[in-house]
């Protein structure tokens, strides 16, 4: 073999070697901001028991606003009409798994 044609096998294996590098990097380097946070209780101190309304509200949309009042939720804005939450969950897509960051799967 040839020294020029060594020369250009060891460039070809450097170029592929550190395009390999540059996308393991690339892979590995994606995490989320919060990773600190991962795990954690999201709002501490709430106490779940206590709330008495919910506003859902899109940007430049309607806004749904969930009241509890007397045994069960009501939708304000439908006029006090009690709230199907069996019909509700029906039409929302199913959640993707995802790890919660402890290893587990939620």
């Amino acid at each position: 073999m040839n020294a020029r044609l060594a020369a250009i096998l060891v460039l070809l294996l450097v170029l592929l070697g550190g395009g390999a590098l540059v996308v393991y990097e690339q892979q590995h380097a994606i995490q989320p901001s919060n990773v600190d946070t991962l795990g954690r209780p999201l709002l501490k101190g709430l106490a779940a028991a206590k709330i008495t309304g919910i506003q859902i509200a899109q940007p430049n949309k309607s806004i749904i606003t969930l009241e509890h009042k007397g045994s069960g939720w009501v939708i304000d804005e439908r006029g006090e009409s009690p709230a199907d939450f069996d019909r509700g969950r029906a039409s929302c897509p199913e959640p993707p798994e995802r790890k919660n960051g402890t290893g587990d799967r939620t």
